[in-house]
């Protein structure tokens, strides 16, 4: 039968006091609330202690979990990357009479990246649609497909029949292109098959459309194909669905080492947002990153009035209008927003709700993310404190990226 063995075993403050263990001796700490399932810092953790029969306690030696959060609170600083997600001014003024650059400052929401290796990519998709009946003297189709190393590949459909409807010729196309061999490989690659291995791409049909999707080590950026056609009626198009693209960002929030973002207490609270800190002195109208003029320099000065800082990430469009021809970035949209609530008032802008006022960036932008702790929280003025956690440690994150200025000069 197998044995079960209990070592000695107490409380943190049992073994703060016990310096009677033998020589060699190990004991358990055991937690008094273990609270196993918590993930708002209440976690209490067991250790093992190790004696050396001289009379003193034991020197105590922590689990893994324990050690890392316990680094965590000790580290000063950490750097990982992030993209930004969301944006939301910090210092508009909503003026619709006096020309303005507000707003110059801005939070941002994020999440934790990991930069994808040579082998992680996205696949290009792309589509042939044939349209029209053939002409009466049917032509040939022609399309160049980039094959194994890049190169184009071209294959012919010759037997086009006169008045061939669309359907039945994406049939002949996508039949003289499954199980090709690859020119540029000399074994046994094909350019297209119908599956999902052994290929440059996997090509399949619905009705006169015919997809094409890039396969294993042939993902990320490719060439795009080409169609030609010698007939008189018939058309083909291709069209570009998915980018390629090789090294992405990719976000796995489920993952131990990839579980930080802005959202900390879910909901499009954000509270863990953070700063651009080429935008922090950005504190009057007129202020740009690197650039300094006076306030007033809208009529009279080197800028012109409708001059505007484009949050990172940018936004979808630059909205020159009437009044003081605000940035996209002040106007309402609507959909652009986290929040359901609409943009009415200072209110609704997120001012006193951490939940309003998100609005998306046109592309996420992948940063070099700084999360900066400090144990003892300062209260008096001018400290930097950031959001203070369940664990008592005060959070501040912050990045540096460089703006684009837009506006007619």
């Amino acid at each position: 039968m197998a044995s079960r063995v209990q070592k000695r075993r107490g409380s943190k403050s049992d073994h703060n006091t016990f310096n009677t263990g033998a020589a060699g001796e190990i004991t358990v700490e055991m937690p008094a609330n273990r609270n196993f399932t918590a993930t708002d810092g209440t976690r209490e953790f067991g250790a093992i202690h190790l004696h050396y029969g001289d009379g003193q306690i034991g020197d105590r030696v922590p689990v893994g979990e324990e050690l890392n959060n316990q680094v965590r609170t000790v580290v000063d600083e950490q750097r990982f990357l992030a993209r930004i997600t969301h944006f939301k001014p910090l210092n508009p003024d909503y003026s619709t009479t006096t020309p303005n650059a507000l707003p110059n400052r801005f939070l941002y929401a994020w999440e934790e990246v990991s930069i994808g290796s040579t082998f992680y990519n996205v696949a290009q998709v792309w589509t042939l649609t044939i349209a029209t009946n053939a002409a009466g003297s049917a032509g040939d189709h022609t399309l160049k497909i980039p094959r194994s190393d890049g190169a184009f590949q071209t294959i012919v459909t010759a037997d086009i029949a006169n008045n061939e409807t669309p359907e039945n010729a994406a049939i002949k196309i996508l039949a003289d292109l499954i199980d090709l061999d690859d020119s540029a490989d000399s074994g046994t690659l094909k350019l297209c098959v119908a599956g999902d291995t052994g290929g440059v791409y996997k090509a399949e049909r619905s009705g006169a459309v015919i997809t094409f999707t890039a396969l294993g080590d042939y993902k990320g950026h490719r060439p795009l194909a080409q169609f030609s056609t010698t007939d008189a009626s018939q058309t083909g198009t291709v069209a570009l669905t998915t980018e390629g693209q090789s090294h992405v960002p990719q976000v796995n929030i489920t993952n131990a080492d990839l579980g930080r973002e802005s959202d900390t207490a879910t909901g499009g609270t954000h509270l863990d947002a953070a700063l651009n800190i080429h935008e922090l002195m950005n504190d009057k109208d007129f202020v740009f990153p690197g650039i300094r003029t006076s306030p007033g320099q809208d009529t009279t000065g080197d800028w012109p009035t409708n001059a505007r800082v484009i949050p990172i990430g940018g936004v979808a469009s630059y909205v020159s209008g009437s009044g003081n021809n605000q940035a996209e970035t002040e106007s309402e949209s609507g959909t652009a927003y986290e929040s359901s609530s609409s943009e009415g008032s200072n209110t609704n802008l997120g001012f006193t709700s951490n939940s309003e006022g998100w609005r998306l960036v046109d592309e996420q932008v992948v940063v070099e993310m700084v999360e900066r702790r400090k144990l003892n929280v300062g209260t008096a003025t001018d400290n930097t404190a950031g959001r203070v956690g369940t664990d008592g440690i005060s959070r501040l994150y912050y990045f540096c990226a460089t703006n684009a200025i837009v506006g007619p000069c």
